[in-house]
């Protein structure tokens, strides 16, 4: 396969985002607060990952200031919180609003149910959680995403069968397809100044999206989702207006089933939500 040369944004395409929901909360302590720390001292802390889960997609934020996890509903409000005490890794949801906790330190998930009940947990050995990584989901079981972004099942160390994965190098970003024990490189282009990628899931129609970094002169990076249909081809391209991060996130951005995109940014004077609908 040739390697295409890839100039973001003077393809033409007719694709924008369309807002769905843009709320912002200031950070402190009351229950319609996020909570942030070490603003003045060193690395800050707050709100570092998300999830979007249970029957209508709400956003699930952990807040370990306040020692709850958030649950926001797709009006942007704060539905209600859990208590939960302590720093983990990861966070994903189930549709019925399970919980599912990757804690990397103490080598286990744990499972809360949708009132913040603990139900399970499930160890972990050493080799799995010993780099960085985080939890996604598949066909309802629950996987371990490692730096490499292979799939594997959280209990039974399996690699998941089908499944896409991305990578980079020397400035090109290639999409593989695992499928059936093959994998097989489906698409592979040079984008000028890439930092990251990852694979951000599938839509119902097997659209790929993958979320790239790219360098911004003088400083900072763009923050850019590709789609791509099943095959490879390019068929849209949208750059993320808001990326001022300034606490640490595991989590930049999430897809759901009909293409929308979330994004939780916890910036210096602010916690932002944002969904768009990719058009």
């Amino acid at each position: 396969m040739g390697i295409m040369q890839l100039v973001v944004f003077l393809f033409g395409f007719s694709t924008s985002l369309v807002p769905l929901l843009h709320r912002t909360f200031t950070y402190g302590k009351g229950p319609e607060n996020f909570g942030i720390s070490g603003v003045e001292k060193g690395e800050p802390v707050g709100p570092y990952s998300f999830a979007i889960g249970g029957p209508i997609n709400s956003i699930y934020i952990p807040d370990p200031i306040n020692k709850d996890i958030k649950i926001v509903s797709l009006s942007g409000d704060i539905e209600r919180s859990i208590p939960f005490k302590g720093y983990f890794d990861d966070i994903r949801v189930d549709r019925e609003g399970n919980i599912y906790i990757l804690d990397r330190m103490g080598q286990r998930i744990l499972v809360l149910n949708e009132k913040g009940k603990s139900e399970t947990e499930y160890k972990l050995d050493y080799e799995t959680v010993k780099y960085p990584c985080k939890l996604n989901f598949k066909n309802d079981k629950i996987f371990i995403k490692q730096e490499n972004q292979t799939l594997m099942d959280a209990l039974t160390k399996s690699i998941l069968p089908e499944q896409y994965e991305v990578s980079i190098k020397n400035e090109r970003l290639d999409i593989f397809e695992h499928k059936n024990g093959v994998i097989k490189q489906i698409t592979s282009f040079e984008i000028n100044g890439i930092v990251s990628a990852e694979f951000l899931g599938t839509d119902r129609n097997n659209h790929i999206y993958v979320q790239i970094e790219t360098r911004k002169e003088p400083v900072g990076v763009n923050l850019l989702v590709l789609k791509f249909s099943p095959d490879g081809k390019l068929i849209g391209e949208y750059k993320i207006p808001h990326n001022d991060y300034f606490v640490w996130t595991a989590r930049l951005l999430d897809i759901d089933e009909e293409g929308n995109l979330y994004q939780v940014l916890p910036a210096e004077d602010r916690l932002e939500i944002n969904i768009w609908k990719t058009e």
